[in-house]
């Protein structure tokens, strides 16, 4: 049974200025931590900080307590690193605490929010490690993307501090795509969790975009973007999420800056769309398409709409014989029936616009920039498409 004596002891350590003493404590915080010992240490940490008054949480047996002392004993680390150190247990170990506090299972029915007096604190101290530690982001995006999603805790973090992270992170993924990128598999899962806490990021914003963050968020894409050659599965479909997602939230507040996005996106896109065989690529690019057209309503000519026609009727064509098993999407046996059914209404819906659009405003259409293929009228193409028996038109 843990006591508020075993807390104090291992914090007490944990400010030593000595490296040995702090690897000591922390690892035998990491026995209470862990295994069947960790429900009893945990919640007696809920217990009190429950119960502790504002005010009273950075001392005594209280979850703000021992992460704060965790915090302090990374930075400690950190120093002695730039004299040769080479790791810092208390990093993991402060990534275990954040989510053994956050876990329902370990904490005490009808308390939750444990780390809303320290939250503040804990994202800029999130900054300052990645900034001038990088090699510490493996342990720290973790801890970063579980209180993003925690609205209460996102809303403590200040604006600034919000802004420099998204700035760092839109950095790190632009180095990852750099035309010289290592084909390493591990380098490739970095790029991958850096974009993936990139997303999180753009997604849970702790109130508007702030407006010296839009400037860098718009370059960082173009130049992203400038270096992809070719589809990269996972890694690329967490990319577009991140564009995706930044046209939702801030689409209204760009004006003309969509179109910078555009010119830079445009390429991948129309380039990847019929090639790809992945399901999930696939309706982001329908997704981004759908957005922008959205946003095109004031912002005439956004898209290149005749090559977007060109793709659309391309697309629906392929799928003209297709069958269950013969479709552009790659998935398993299981789920491809309801995930195909989705991404052609996906299609369909998208056709359906960009089909009305250009009937309310035709534009020549072309297919190869080698040879110019004879002007159709819309409702020609799709009444012939008809005609032939294709399904999808």
């Amino acid at each position: 049974m843990a006591t508020a004596r075993d807390v104090e002891e291992v914090v007490q350590k944990l400010a030593s200025d000595r490296a040995r003493p702090r690897d000591v404590r922390v690892k035998l915080l990491g026995t209470w931590l862990q295994g069947d010992r960790a429900p009893t240490f945990c919640r007696l940490l809920a217990r009190n900080t429950a119960r502790a008054k504002p005010g009273h949480l950075a001392s005594g047996a209280t979850w703000p307590f021992l992460i704060t002392a965790l915090a302090k004993c990374v930075l400690a680390d950190i120093a002695a690193k730039r004299r040769g150190a080479t790791r810092s247990a208390a990093a993991g170990m402060l990534r275990a605490a954040v989510r053994c506090a956050e876990d329902a299972r370990l904490s005490v029915a009808g308390h939750s929010l444990l780390l809303i007096s320290v939250a503040k604190q804990l994202f800029s101290h999130i900054l300052e490690v990645i900034k001038d530690a990088p090699s510490f982001q493996l342990e720290y995006s973790p801890i970063l993307r579980q209180l993003l999603t925690v609205k209460e805790y996102r809303y403590q973090m200040k604006p600034r501090t919000y802004s420099n992270l998204v700035v760092l992170y839109m950095k790190k993924v632009a180095t990852g795509f750099d035309a010289n990128f290592s084909n390493q598999a591990s380098s490739k899962e970095e790029s991958f969790r850096c974009t993936w806490t990139l997303h999180v990021l753009l997604e849970n914003p702790p109130g508007d975009y702030p407006d010296t963050m839009r400037e860098e968020v718009l370059n960082g894409f173009c130049a992203i973007f400038s270096h992809i050659r070719r589809e990269d599965g996972k890694l690329t479909s967490k990319l577009m999420e991140c564009v995706n997602t930044f046209l939702l939230m801030d689409g209204p507040n760009l004006g003309d800056k969509s179109v910078e996005i555009h010119k830079a996106v445009q390429d991948f896109v129309l380039r990847s769309w019929l090639m790809t065989r992945d399901l999930r690529l696939k309706s982001l690019f329908i997704t981004y398409a759908k957005i922008q057209l959205k946003l095109a309503r004031a912002i005439p000519k956004v898209l290149e709409r005749k090559n977007l026609l060109g793709v659309i009727m391309d697309d629906l064509d392929q799928n003209v014989n297709t069958e269950a098993g013969l479709l552009w999407c790659e998935a398993s046996r299981d789920a491809k029936d309801m995930s195909l059914r989705c991404s052609l209404e996906e299609l369909m819906d998208l056709s359906a616009t960009i089909f009305y659009q250009a009937y309310k405003s035709p534009t020549p259409m072309r297919g190869d920039d080698e040879k110019k293929l004879k002007t159709e009228d819309v409702i020609s193409r799709i009444t012939n498409s008809l005609k032939k028996g294709s399904l999808c038109w």
